[in-house]
Formats: C-alpha cells, sequence, structure tokens
C-alpha cells in the first residue's frame, strides 16, 4: 500500500495553493480561492476551534480536511474531508476521518456532524459503518443563467413598488447609508435563526463578521442586493465568483425577515441577482439549500436544476 502522512496544515502560501487545488479537484462547480481562505482563517473567532488538516504523499498534498464548532456553547464538531480524484479510497478516508475526530477528543465532543456529497459513495459505507446517520439533505442546484429569460418577471419591479420595497445594491446603498455594514449583520442574524439546520449556529459577533465578509478580497458589493421597506432592511442575496475562467457565479444566501415573507420579496432579489449576472456574462449560477426549505422551491420554479446533494451524517459520542 503506498503510504502517506496526516498532519495538521501549515498556514504557507504553497500548502494553501494546495488544499485550494484539492478542493477544486473535488468539487465540480464550488472553487476554493487561496484569498478568501487566508483571509477568512485571520477573522474566525478563535473559540469555534477551526482546523485544517491535510493528507500529503512524499512532498505532494493529496488530502484536505477542516473540523470546527459551529455552535461554540455546544462540542459537536462539524467536519469535512476532500480527496484528489485518484485518492478517492476507503483506505484513506477511514484513516482521514478517524484522525480529525482523535484530533477532537481532547474537547471532550458530544457528537460529530460530517457533510458529504450523496454520490460519494465510499465515504457513505465509512459514515454507515462507524455509526453515523444521515440526518439533513441540501441538494445543489444550476441555474443556465446565460439562458434565463427575464420577461416573465418583469412586473416584479412594480410589485415591489406597489409595497414600498425598493431592491438595491450594496455598492448603493453604501453611499447613502453609513451604518450598512451593521444593518446587513443584524439582517443577517435575524434571517439565518430560520434556517434550516442541524443544530443551532452561533453568529460570530458583528466587528468579525464586518471583517469576514467585507474585507474579504472576493467581496462584490455590486453583487449584493438587499430589499428596503420605508429603510429598514427587511431582505438580501448575494452572489460570489465562484469560478470566473468558467463564468460561474453562487448564491451564497438569500432571506427575508419573517413578517415580510409571502410577499415575493425573495423572487425580486433573485430575479435582480440574476439579472446582474448576465450583465457580467455569466454562464452558470449556484446554489444550495435544505430540501424542504420554500427557497429551494423558488429556484426550482426559476429553472435551476437538481444536483447531487450535500448529506449531513451525525453520529452522537
Amino acid at each position: 500500500m503506498t503510504s502517506y502522512t496526516l498532519r495538521p496544515f501549515n498556514p504557507n502560501d504553497a500548502e494553501y495553493a494546495a488544499i485550494v487545488r484539492v478542493y477544486n479537484q473535488a468539487n465540480q462547480f464550488a472553487h476554493g480561492s487561496v484569498a478568501t481562505w487566508r483571509h477568512w482563517d485571520q477573522h474566525r473567532p478563535p473559540e469555534r476551534l477551526f482546523r485544517r488538516y491535510v493528507a500529503e504523499q512524499g512532498d505532494e498534498i493529496i488530502g484536505y480536511g477542516f473540523s470546527m464548532l459551529p455552535d461554540t456553547a455546544v462540542a459537536r464538531f462539524h467536519f469535512a474531508i476532500f480527496l484528489s480524484p485518484q485518492w478517492q479510497n476507503h483506505a484513506l478516508i477511514d484513516d482521514f476521518y478517524s484522525y480529525i475526530i482523535a484530533s477532537c477528543q481532547k474537547y471532550d465532543p458530544i457528537g460529530f456532524t460530517v457533510k458529504i456529497r450523496e454520490d460519494e459513495s465510499a465515504k457513505t459505507d465509512w459514515l454507515t459503518q462507524n455509526g453515523f446517520q444521515p440526518v439533513m439533505r441540501y441538494p445543489l442546484s444550476v441555474l443556465n443563467a446565460a439562458e434565463f429569460d427575464l420577461a416573465p418577471y418583469a412586473h416584479l419591479s412594480d410589485k415591489m413598488a406597489a409595497q414600498n420595497i425598493e431592491i438595491v445594491s450594496v455598492a448603493e446603498q453604501s453611499l447613502r447609508d453609513e451604518d450598512w455594514q451593521r444593518r446587513i449583520y443584524e439582517l443577517d442574524v435575524a434571517v439565518t435563526e430560520d434556517t434550516p439546520s442541524p443544530h443551532p449556529y452561533t453568529h460570530a459577533p458583528f466587528p468579525l463578521y464586518a471583517q469576514s465578509e467585507f474585507e474579504d478580497p472576493n467581496f462584490m458589493p455590486e453583487a449584493w442586493f438587499v430589499a428596503l421597506a420605508d429603510g429598514q432592511y427587511v431582505g438580501m442575496t448575494n452572489l460570489g465568483m465562484s469560478n470566473e475562467t468558467a463564468k460561474i457565479m453562487h448564491t451564497y444566501f438569500t432571506g427575508v425577515r419573517r413578517d415580510y415573507r409571502r410577499r415575493g420579496i425573495a423572487l425580486a432579489l433573485k430575479v435582480r441577482a440574476i439579472q446582474f449576472a448576465q450583465t457580467l456574462g455569466m454562464r452558470l449560477i449556484l446554489t444550495n439549500n435544505e430540501e424542504n426549505n420554500p427557497m429551494y422551491q423558488i429556484n426550482l420554479a426559476l429553472g435551476f436544476q437538481p444536483q447531487p446533494a450535500d448529506v449531513d451524517w451525525e453520529r452522537s459520542e
């Protein structure tokens, strides 16, 4: 058997480039960015206990993994691994998962959550054999942005205007509201509370959120849209560049405050974002949602096509 080494990640230029390469090889659509990953690592709350790991054969990194606490009040670790295509085998999966679990044991975890793509059969086999159960499914969906027809949605502008709702980009809003960052943060916190998740999520404090989101080298204020109702921030959607060469963008989050739902705001936000993507000549837009989230049905109605889903698997200790 070919030997390999499992060890903690070293945050230098070469290893960031290597783990991004492995991640991109393992994901058909989503692409990581060295600049963004380095930026995120510099601005994470330390209590999240975020750690990166690598699998290495000789001088080549062939696998990448991470672990973290989404809810800092509960010692339930989330983790994942990504492997170069030729290393998708049971032996490395077994060793890498076991290594990360062992690395977290000093914190007395109450359990583990692992996210995998549902067509990754070798990972599914390991999780099943080691006491994990699937708990939540998040279908990835893809829209052909280049062929999307905006005409059937032309009425949305009048519908929003009739409700005194304005949709503007963050690039625009930042010029007229000096407190735009905090108000987006407050909106994010409020809306995320209703986002389906197996367990609660601990929000980063505002200064770290602002650094992570708005100082990201790939932050696109012109691709982040907010819905305003008489000046109140009531909804948002944000796009980011997933793969500029392949002309693919990703919708990272869309949400509307609870008391403003069922008014067509989410749909209007999404259509505005698609329109913007078209102006950039984008080919595809990706997004993923928990399968029972109403936002997923909006995506399907817009023409997003389902792809293999991500699935959360859990085990309690």
